[in-house]
Parts: C-alpha cells; structure tokens; sequence
C-alpha cells in the first residue's frame, strides 16, 4: 500500500494536478480518509498536459478502498478498470448525472475539472449536491475561469454566487446542509473553491443554554 505523498502520487501518473499546486491542498484534508471505503467522482478526466486516465489512477492509488468514477463528454476517453469506472455524457446535463449517481450510490468526493464554464460549474453543483454523502465535499477546480470571458458571460451565475449564498445562510441562521466553504487562491494555483456537507446536523437553540 503506498505511503507516498498525493503530489507524488499525482506526478507519477502523469496528471497535471500538481503543476496547478492542488495536491497540497488535497492532502491535508483527505489524508485521514486514505483507507476509508468511500466513492470519489471527478468530472472531466483528461487533457491536452495530462497523461489519459491519469488523475483517477492517481486517486486510486492514494485511496486504495475506494470506488473511483470519472465523467467527460468524450466517448472515447471512457474506460473501466479496477476499482475505476467512467461514465460519457455532459456536466451540464442534469438528467445524465442522475443517471450517474443512481448508480454509483452516495458521493464522498466529487471534484469538478470539467468544461470550467461557470453555468456548468453551477449545474453540476446543483445536481450532485444533494447526493454527495455527510461529511463529503465537493470542490471546483481552476476558478479563475469565473473571471474570464471564455468561460463566463457577462452577468452569468457563478459558484462564488452559490459560495456567498450557502455562507450567508450559515451564518444568518446555521441551518444550512454545508458548514464549511473554503475558496483558496495561494498565488500558485488557478483557484479552488470547496465546499463540505454537515456529518450531522443538529439545530442550536438558545432557551437550551442555562446558567451553571
């Protein structure tokens, strides 16, 4: 069972995760989890640096209990191998992810490093969200797109408009499914933004607290 870093993992099969400085950030949250039997969804597989398949032979390895499944809109980058398994269709198709989740079950992890368009960003949210399992997250890769027009109109709805609303909701009244939001832009990466659903929930209520 391998010990190695999740950058090391990642450079060795060949994923241009780590020129994007993500690795580090990865690392320190999951690493606790490496053995845990959980089921991870990356959305987008491979591009023009990325060796084929590389980013989820790397999460393979790094979580060697789990079930890893990939998406991407290209039919011929579809494989399944050992504990891997990638599903063809669009991010921004709402129906194809049901299709998906209805049969990989309950998501741990899901990393969205598809098109990097913002309404995309904000479909896949919307659909995977409510399946993504207690404790989980969900994480947006290369946010700096939101800033560009390429990849996001004028006026377009963005995932920081979901970051600001689900972190107002946390903060006006703790009853919101997710309790953390991080957004990281270190200077060395391309931005992510990253949200984590309750473990459990249970509401405060003030006339609970006494005085000792």
């Amino acid at each position: 069972m391998s010990r190695d870093s999740l950058l090391k993992i990642g450079m060795r099969h060949g994923t241009d995760k780590p020129g994007h400085q993500f690795l580090p950030h990865y690392d320190i949250i999951f690493s606790p989890r490496r053995n845990d039997s959980l089921r991870l969804l990356e959305i987008g597989i491979n591009n023009v640096t990325s060796t084929e398949g590389g980013s989820l032979r790397m999460w393979a390895e790094y979580f060697p209990n789990a079930e890893i499944f990939g998406i991407d809109s290209m039919p011929e980058k579809a494989f399944t191998e050992d504990s891997i398994r990638v599903f063809t269709g669009m991010q921004g198709d709402r129906a194809f992810l049901e299709s998906v989740v209805a049969e990989t079950g309950p998501l741990d992890i899901v990393v969205d490093d598809g098109s990097h368009r913002s309404r995309d960003h904000v479909a896949s949210y919307d659909a995977l969200w409510p399946h993504v399992a207690p404790g989980g997250w969900y994480i947006i890769e290369d946010c700096v797109s939101i800033f560009n027009d390429c990849w996001t109109k004028p006026g377009e709805r963005t995932i920081l408009d979901v970051a600001w609303e689900r972190m107002e909701s946390i903060l006006s009244t703790g009853k919101d499914s997710i309790n953390e939001v991080r957004i990281i832009g270190d200077g060395c990466n391309d931005g992510l933004v990253m949200f984590r659903k309750r473990a459990t929930f249970t509401p405060f209520h003030l006339e609970e607290v006494t005085d000792p």
